[in-house]
């Protein structure tokens, strides 16, 4: 196998590149393919199957340099209604950019795919656009571009000698770039088409937008990450899709019902889950084992994040330990999908519908962050006797015993009192049997590094107790 690696060196020390989510970066491989489409029609040179054989590859390995946030800004440019308008003064917009800054030693970002080496002719075409790309961004993020077909000797020493950080497709990253797919070419020709056919006389019709694109999870390497499969609680039987709803005080309730399914579906005959079922899926071991084995996480959503979040469960995240390889909660994803959930009693009361980690709802709770608070009450593992020295010592405990070190905790405040106002005291709040005797306090945790979520601390950290949200962007996550 060779490497196909498209390299863009920025000339500025700056990215302004946007989504509807805020600044992207890495810049994404769809930003890439527009820019060489762009750049191969400008100088005339477009060939329609070179095109068609980039939207058959994978999503690349990117290798980019390591950034800090830029202040953010307001500035004034004309919009695109010269035809409407063609006074440039009369038609200024304001415009916000929160560009990102390199800080590393390198401007450069490469893209790598690996390509059958009997396959370069085309591939070659690519190469010869990237030496035409002008700028990747918006239009002030100039570029000086290169492609080449690299041996997988060369490609491993590119990424051993890179100054920066490597992204990686994985399904349960934190970041979504935008990739290039079948069906890309044509849906950018086509908006180009409506764009310059907007206008029929007196009849103004829109430019359409691009849609086809795939949207990909990426990972950053060398970052502990918490494998997940994010799931809509939806009302059962509902024509409309209408979510279902549930109160917080049974967070135990509802991941007892996902656990219970979840062990239905790990015991079929001929099923291959990738471990023990007993211990990963149902968390039993064996009589007098002492030691918490790797195994799910089942953590119900209180909805936040909103001036009119009321606190209810509609959404439910299932988590492999830290530093997970993903093989297990991607098998668990595509088992419940569509997975009917019962009550105690027998009663259908849930659905479940598999969705994207960095959806709305989330995001909340996936992000990463140096400061967290908990949305359900961390139960202490043993009882504090109402002293807060013994509370703080029984957290570090519940710390160790999830696997990070209390040196990394730089502040911690306790207290019975919710954070969230849709939450309930700690007392509240049903429980397991092994468990229903322990203290509980919500908690606000600093810590030295930013830690990603889903984080969940404490005695009830598997069955969604002691889940915590980050309070904010602590820095890009590059």
């Amino acid at each position: 196998m060779d490497t196909l690696c498209i390299s863009i060196t920025y000339l500025d020390d700056r990215f302004h590149g946007q989504t509807a989510e805020g600044t992207e970066w890495p810049p994404s491989p769809w930003r890439l393919y527009q820019a060489l489409l762009n750049a191969a029609a400008g100088n005339r040179v477009e060939d329609q199957t070179v095109f068609a054989a980039f939207e058959q590859l994978p999503p690349p390995v990117v290798l980019a340099p390591a950034v800090a946030v830029g202040q953010r800004r307001k500035t004034y440019v004309p919009n695109n209604a010269s035809d409407v308008q063609p006074d440039r003064q009369a038609r200024l917009t304001d415009k916000d950019f929160n560009p990102v800054l390199f800080t590393g030693p390198t401007r450069t970002v490469h893209y790598l795919w690996a390509v059958a080496s009997d396959s370069k002719g085309e591939l070659q075409r690519l190469c010869d656009y990237a030496r035409m790309l002008t700028a990747v961004g918006l239009g002030i993020d100039l570029v000086a571009g290169n492609g080449l077909i690299l041996s997988q000797e060369q490609a491993d020493n590119l990424k051993a000698g890179y100054p920066g950080q490597r992204w990686k497709p994985a399904a349960w990253g934190d970041k979504t770039l935008r990739c290039p797919c079948p069906g890309s070419y044509a849906n950018l020709k086509a908006c180009h088409a409506s764009a310059l056919a907007r206008w029929d006389g007196p009849v103004y019709t829109p430019a359409q937008k691009p849609t086809e694109y795939a949207e990909v999870g990426y990972a950053r390497e060398g970052k502990t990450y918490r494998p997940t499969a994010c799931f809509t609680l939806l009302r059962p039987g509902s024509e409309s899709r209408r979510m279902a709803s549930f109160d917080p005080r049974d967070t135990v309730l509802v991941s007892a019902w996902v656990r219970s399914r979840l062990c239905e579906l790990g015991q079929r005959p001929g099923v291959a889950f990738l471990g023990d079922p007993e211990e990963y899926i149902a968390g039993h071991v064996a009589e007098g084992e002492s030691r918490t084995p790797p195994r799910f996480s089942y953590l119900p959503l209180p909805s936040i994040g909103h001036a009119h979040a009321d606190g209810l469960i509609r959404r439910f995240i299932l988590a492999e330990p830290y530093g997970g390889d993903g093989q297990k909660v991607s098998w668990a994803g595509k088992a419940l999908q569509s997975a009917l959930l019962k009550n105690s009693g027998g009663d259908i009361v849930a659905e479940l519908s598999r969705t994207r980690r960095t959806e709305k709802g989330f995001k909340s709770f996936t992000e990463s962050g140096k400061r967290f608070r908990t949305v359900t009450p961390v139960i202490l593992p043993g009882f504090d006797g109402m002293k807060y020295a013994k509370a703080e010592k029984l957290l570090l405990k519940a710390v160790r015993q999830a696997g990070f070190s209390p040196e990394d905790i730089t502040d911690i405040h306790l207290r019975k009192a919710p954070f969230q106002t849709h939450a309930y005291h700690p007392k509240d709040y049903k429980r397991a049997k092994h468990f229903e005797n322990y203290s509980a306090m919500h908690v606000e945790l600093a810590w030295k590094h930013s830690v990603p979520g889903p984080l969940a601390l404490g005695a009830g950290r598997h069955r969604g107790l002691g889940l915590f949200f980050p309070l904010g962007k602590s820095e890009v996550e590059p």
